[in-house]
């Protein structure tokens, strides 16, 4: 297993910077993608994500709706967080990649419920609500493996961060991703 993930490294290396991965024909004067993402921050959370990404201006940019919370079975979320994000940032594109940075500000509506006892020993539910601003980042990095067939469609990992004063946190998504193939 040590030996064959530097080895995976090297090969996905080497796929991304050969001289034939930089030969795309843009479909568009500018490049633009969608990214449906799913992940996680710890094991009892999930992360989803839905991102426009577009290289319209000098700098690529990136809006993007995030639900980061609780994965109750059958019942309702005890924390959660709705999250906007603006972004702009970097990216590189080739035949069978896609890399893209992204640096922000986010808004969040965060909602935590919980029970606490009354003096006649019945729980009764709490439930706060906030408005947070933060800082946000993602890294992108989408292999597109049915590039000569489907050039418009990757698959790939997105890391993504936001700092803010109620509760920070990071994790992974796997995103699946359609864009113009610039």
């Amino acid at each position: 297993m040590r030996v064959r993930l530097p080895l995976l490294a090297l090969l996905l290396l080497g796929l991304c910077t050969h001289p034939c991965a930089q030969a795309q024909q843009p479909t568009a004067p500018y490049g633009e993608w969608a990214a449906l993402s799913v992940g996680s921050q710890h094991p009892d959370a999930i992360s989803l994500a839905l991102g426009y990404q577009t290289t319209r201006w000098d700098l690529p940019a990136r809006v993007s709706f995030g639900y980061n919370g609780d994965f109750p079975f059958g019942g309702r979320p005890d924390i959660y967080a709705l999250t906007l994000h603006g972004q702009t940032g970097w990216r590189h594109s080739g035949l069978h990649h896609l890399m893209a940075q992204f640096v922000g500000l986010s808004l969040g509506y965060r909602t935590e419920r919980s029970e606490v006892p009354t003096t006649d020993g019945r729980l009764r539910e709490i439930t706060e609500r906030q408005l947070i601003p933060g800082l946000s980042a993602t890294a992108q990095f989408i292999l597109k493996p049915l590039a000569p067939i489907a050039p418009e469609l990757g698959l790939g990992v997105e890391l993504f961060g936001n700092l803010n004063l109620v509760q920070s946190h990071y994790g992974l998504r796997v995103a699946l991703v359609v864009h113009n193939t610039l």
